[in-house]
């Protein structure tokens, strides 16, 4: 991944939130997608080192209605978060 990269989709169930940590690395990064159950609250609390973040997309993840607001309080571009619950 390019250190410049500005759309970044992730989609792997190892995806974790220790994984996110690694994010801080590629501040450019304007839009990202996250599909992992393994994601929670905690690695969205990781999201708020991106100071360009401004679209985010959550796909069959575990984080709450809470942690998506706390980011959201937290991250000053941030204008656009979707989650997508996992289907049945």
């Amino acid at each position: 991944m390019s250190e410049r990269a500005v759309y970044v989709h992730l989609d792997d169930p190892k995806i974790d939130d220790v994984w996110l940590e690694k994010l801080h690395q590629f501040p450019y990064i304007e839009t990202l997608s996250i599909k992992s159950p393994q994601v929670t609250d905690k690695g969205l609390a990781n999201l708020e080192n991106l100071p360009n973040l401004m679209s985010l997309d959550l796909i069959d993840t575990n984080a709450t209605p809470a942690g998506i607001a706390k980011l959201r309080q937290s991250s000053e571009k941030l204008q656009r978060v979707a989650a997508y619950p996992s289907r049945p």
